[in-house]
């Protein structure tokens, strides 16, 4: 059986944890690429509270001028494309959806 990219995205977006994923490799800026590679099991990337991040005490910082300038920068994975996947041992790597062959056993066209 095989699943259309829509359905895979709505998979990875949904947050919990499956495999195994299986995509083509591509790094423009390095201008490499086209391995097949496969992860065993892996989910969406996103900021996840603790509990301990929920009893931290917050203590006020003076800081020089130049750091409270400094903004970061948003992904903007629509624009680009990609997606930020997390492996269970916390590395993340960023895949183009397009590129993804195969999702939990299931091809993708």
């Amino acid at each position: 059986m095989a699943v259309n990219l829509k359905e895979a995205l709505a998979i990875i977006e949904g947050g919990d944890w499956f495999g195994p994923l299986r995509y083509v490799s591509a790094n423009v800026k390095m201008g490499t690429g086209g391995k097949v590679k496969e992860i065993p099991r892996c989910r969406i990337a996103r900021n996840r509270s603790t509990a301990n991040n929920l009893h931290t005490v917050t203590t006020e910082v003076t800081a020089s001028p130049t750091m409270n300038d400094r903004k970061r920068r948003e992904a903007n994975h629509s624009a680009n494309m990609t997606r930020n996947v997390e492996l269970p041992n916390k590395m993340i790597i960023t895949l183009h959806p397009i590129l993804i062959t195969h999702i939990n056993k299931q091809a993708v066209l």
